[in-house]
This record gives C-alpha cells, sequence and structure tokens, in this order.
C-alpha cells in the first residue's frame, strides 16, 4: 500500500509540473528553418549594411546581431510598410524569396542559428 501511495505522489508531482506555452503560429508558408547566417544575412549585406551600418545614414547597425534581433519588429514593419517602405525608392526592391524568409525569419523568433 505504501508504494502504491509514493508511486500515486510522484506520478502527480510529474503531471502536475508540466507546463504548456502557447506558440506563436509561423507566418503562412513558412515551412522550413531559416537560418540567419545562411538566409538572413547574406540579403542584409546585399540591401541595409549600406546605410544601416556605423557611420550610415539608417539607424541601428545592422553587421551586429545584437542590433538586428533588437529591431526584429521594427525591420518587419519598416519592410512590410506599403507607405514607407524599406529598402527606400530608387533603391533595389527585395525579391519574394528574400521577403519570405525575412518573414519566416523573424516569425521564428530572429534566432543567430
Amino acid at each position: 500500500m505504501k508504494k502504491n501511495i509514493l508511486y500515486f505522489l510522484a506520478l502527480s508531482i510529474f503531471v502536475t509540473s508540466c507546463t504548456f506555452e502557447n506558440a506563436t503560429p509561423l507566418p503562412v508558408g513558412c515551412n522550413a528553418t531559416i537560418y540567419y547566417g545562411t538566409d538572413i544575412l547574406p540579403i542584409l549585406n546585399a540591401n541595409c549594411v549600406s546605410c544601416h551600418s556605423a557611420g550610415g545614414t539608417g539607424p541601428g547597425d545592422y553587421t551586429l546581431y545584437s542590433d538586428i534581433k533588437a529591431a526584429d519588429t521594427k525591420i518587419k514593419d519598416r519592410i512590410f510598410d506599403k507607405n514607407s517602405p524599406m529598402p527606400p525608392a530608387g533603391s533595389t526592391a527585395l525579391t519574394s524569396d528574400q521577403l519570405s524568409k525575412l518573414n519566416c525569419w523573424i516569425g521564428q523568433g530572429a534566432p543567430n542559428n
């Protein structure tokens, strides 16, 4: 009997210690992991760091992951804002593939992976 009580107590502690977090759903079409080093960094280097770097005209230094991570939501808002898009008019527009990768990466929490 004592063994059954201890078993039940241990099982109760185990079950009640589990927690569930509501995961934020990924944007539609995000089926693969997007990697910062191989997928995102080349996009930023080609389209953003000419202005968003030390001494550049844009805010933040996008050669530093810490600055990108701190501004990930703002970056997403500016990239997809039709009234004030980034990159600005006169610059090469981002391709649909680049936009999708950025959207998915930010949706995945903008990891430094």
